[in-house]
């Protein structure tokens, strides 16, 4: 199966929103409802190593982001 840019393209962009929704949910997931969330309290309290893991994965989801939102140049 031969993928062309278009493809190529839309797929970095899926996965670059998968990384970051991933990255986000490792970051900031607490299983409490919206009232009960002090965010202050909960990032208190993370291991280093979530934080860290979570801080991560976003710069590297933004590269497949922009690469994703090339489609919409036009030049293809």
């Amino acid at each position: 199966m031969k993928l062309n840019k278009l493809q190529l393209f839309s797929l970095s962009g899926v996965l670059g929103s998968l990384l970051m929704f991933s990255g986000d949910m490792i970051l900031y997931y607490e299983p409490v409802s919206g009232a009960e969330y002090n965010s202050v309290a909960v990032m208190s309290a993370m291991p280093i190593e979530r934080l860290i893991a979570g801080g991560l994965i976003g710069p590297f989801a933004s590269i497949f982001s922009i690469i994703g939102g090339y489609i919409f140049n036009g030049n293809l």
